[in-house]
């Protein structure tokens, strides 16, 4: 998840620099449309984190509880 928030900002970056031509049309303009899954993603990269450390959290346990 930590690379599609890396891939919808360099996006982000790349689109002001190379505009769709149907972009002033678009309900979200392309630059906003790849910030917010960029945000989206972040958000899921942290939800895998903290998922993974509850996991190691609990494997602990169990290990200790042997």
């Amino acid at each position: 998840m930590k690379e599609k928030e890396r891939y919808h900002l360099e996006m982000a970056e790349i689109y002001p620099l190379h505009p769709p031509s149907l972009d002033s049309k678009l309900p979200m303009p392309m630059q906003g449309h790849c910030k917010y899954f960029a945000e989206k993603a972040r958000k899921a990269a942290l939800a895998d984190e903290e998922l993974a450390a509850a996991h190691e959290h609990v494997a602990q346990q169990l290990s200790q509880a042997k």
